[in-house]
C-alpha cells in the first residue's frame, strides 16, 4: 500500500532518529512484507492486556465520567474480553472504548423517560452492554423462526 511506501521513505531518510509505533498483532503490520521487517532494526513486542486489564480500563473509563459498574457487569465483561482477546482483529483499547460509549447509551435510553436518582444514572449494569456476537446470531435466529 502506499502508505508502507511512504513510510519506508521516511525511515530511510532520517535512518537512526526514526521510531514507529504500530499497534496490534507483530504480522498484521509487518507481515505485509517480507522486506518491512528487515527496515525495522530493532523491534519490541508487547503482551496483549489481559481480560482483567481490560476490564481496569473499562472502568478508569467509567470513572473519568463519573460512573460505577456493578459487579454483574465486571463479571460479563471479564467473560467477553476473555473471548474477544482470541480474534486476531480485537483492537483492545479502542474496543473497551466503543463498548463503554455504547454501555453508556443503552444505559441513557433504558433510563429514558424513568424516575431516576443520580446513583441510579452513575451505576452501569450488565443489561447496559450491547448484545454479544452470540446474543445477535441467537435474536435473528428467533426472529427467523417467529419464536
Amino acid at each position: 500500500p502506499a502508505v508502507v511506501t511512504e513510510l519506508l521513505a521516511a525511515m530511510a531518510e532520517r535512518r537512526g532518529r526514526f521510531l514507529v509505533i504500530a499497534a496490534g498483532p507483530p504480522d498484521a503490520f509487518l507481515g505485509q512484507s517480507p522486506d518491512l521487517r528487515a527496515v525495522f532494526g530493532h523491534v519490541v513486542e508487547f503482551e496483549p492486556p489481559t481480560a482483567r486489564e481490560l476490564v481496569q480500563l473499562f472502568q478508569r473509563f467509567a470513572e473519568r465520567n463519573v460512573y460505577t459498574l456493578d459487579e454483574e457487569l465486571r463479571v460479563e465483561l471479564m467473560h467477553r474480553f476473555a473471548q474477544m482477546r482470541e480474534d486476531e482483529g480485537f483492537g483492545y483499547a479502542r474496543t473497551v472504548r466503543e463498548l463503554f460509549e455504547q454501555s453508556v447509551a443503552r444505559q441513557a435510553a433504558r433510563l429514558a423517560g424513568e424516575q431516576v436518582n443520580a446513583a441510579t444514572v452513575a451505576r452501569l449494569s450488565a443489561r447496559d452492554l450491547p448484545p454479544s456476537p452470540l446474543e445477535r446470531m441467537l435474536g435473528d435466529f428467533h426472529r427467523q423462526n417467529g419464536t
